[in-house]
């Protein structure tokens, strides 16, 4: 096992570089077309992508709360936001299993048993890469004629795949054939598959605000980026982090995302610009990631003296 973890960690690593290796080199190659271009930071659009990433986080604290409560476990706005928050930079880290730990961890310190919170986790991760699907699948009209058409129907049965199997008496199936090194989850009938459809339109609809701050970030430098860029910047987004999530070897989809994303975007900008604006959004995604932790620290003060 540790033999394993440790093979995962190397190509986990080894990812990053080769990916930003490649990036840079599309960037050097073509520093004469951006140098032509006289790209500059627009500071305006630059942090006005920060409002939808403010409340598409706020939408997913939210929709973790509510995991908890249609299982039984209702607990402050504070405290959610504090087990979410606490666990975030552990996404980092290859694969998925550091940063669900960490949330079970903290989860526990609330009185959450491990069950209900490992069950919510899994819960959310489903959903959440449905919603993703969901985001690119609805901008499928700009993808026609650029991506091969299976690509596109691939994702469409994926989410249809994804929703099914958070149904409650699925994903106890499922659940079954998990490794035993995992926590073992029941999902009980604590919640319906109506609640399943509010979680998945909840978290579609912060993805779509996460998509109009990337929107914005690429219109910080790209001024010729017009609003019928929206749906693009917000489909590439969805495509970009589905890859990156379903990436377990890479941590939090580092390489991964960046290089779909490129590669989407060039289809609407000159590829370098394109792969700038990639860059560009991983850095200010994680910077806001960062920036929430830092607050959270304060919300976890507050929840200890409640």
């Amino acid at each position: 096992m540790r033999f394993g973890r440790l093979v995962k960690t190397i190509l986990g690593w080894g990812v990053v570089p080769a990916s930003g290796y490649y990036l840079s080199r599309i960037v050097f190659d073509h520093w004469g077309l951006l140098h032509q271009r006289h790209i500059n930071i627009d500071w305006l659009y630059l942090l006005l992508s920060f409002l939808p990433l403010s409340v598409s986080f706020y939408i997913g604290i939210s929709a973790w709360r509510y995991i908890l409560k249609i299982m039984g476990y209702e607990i402050s706005w504070h405290k959610s936001f504090w087990t979410v928050s606490g666990s975030h930079l552990a996404k980092f880290i290859p694969g998925h299993v550091v940063a669900l730990g960490g949330r079970i961890w903290l989860c526990k310190r609330e009185n959450i048993p491990e069950s209900i919170a490992g069950t919510g986790l899994v819960l959310e991760m489903i959903v959440q890469l449905a919603a993703s699907i969901m985001v690119f699948c609805l901008t499928a009209y700009y993808w026609i004629g650029l991506l091969a058409p299976a690509l596109i129907v691939m994702a469409f049965v994926m989410m249809a795949f994804l929703i099914l199997a958070a149904h409650p008496r699925l994903l106890a199936l499922l659940w079954k054939y998990a490794p035993a090194r995992f926590v073992q989850v029941k999902a009980k009938k604590s919640y319906s598959f109506h609640q399943v459809i509010i979680l998945l339109f909840a978290y579609a609809t912060a993805w779509s605000l996460q998509g109009g701050a990337v929107f914005l970030l690429i219109k910080s430098i790209y001024p010729e980026f017009g609003c019928g860029g929206v749906g693009p910047a917000t489909g590439a987004y969805g495509g970009g982090y589905a890859l990156g999530f379903v990436s377990m070897v890479t941590p939090g989809g580092l390489g991964i995302r960046e290089g779909v994303l490129s590669y989407l975007l060039k289809f609407f900008m000159p590829l370098p610009v394109a792969v700038l604006a990639s860059v560009l959004v991983r850095l200010c995604f994680t910077a806001f990631d960062v920036l929430m932790t830092i607050i959270s620290l304060k919300y976890y003060r507050r929840a200890v003296t409640q």
